[in-house]
């Protein structure tokens, strides 16, 4: 368990330092940034004028979507399989 610095119990219990984001974390990044760049590109583009700012504004954000997530997704996996991640270097790190 740990501890306030006035030696009281927190009630938290501590975590690992790797793997608590997860795929779905992922997704859910790219969503969110995706829905940020449409209504960002409908302003910009003037997406209520004309169609291909329409269609402009649906491959952005397609774009985002893929890229972000995959990003992401790249990321979490470099985490995922890194040996012994949670253990501290047995050398110095600086020195």
């Amino acid at each position: 368990m740990s501890t306030t610095p006035d030696g009281r119990d927190s009630g938290a219990s501590p975590r690992p330092a790797g793997g608590d984001v997860t795929y779905k974390h992922a997704f859910a990044f790219g969503a969110v940034a995706a829905l940020a760049v449409l209504i960002l590109t409908i302003i910009f583009l003037r997406a209520w004028q004309s169609i291909d700012a329409v269609i402009a504004s649906g491959l952005m954000t397609a774009g985002a979507f893929v890229g972000v997530t995959g990003v992401t997704a790249l990321l979490v996996w470099f985490d995922r399989r890194k040996p012994g991640g949670d253990q501290p270097p047995d050398f110095p790190v600086l020195k």
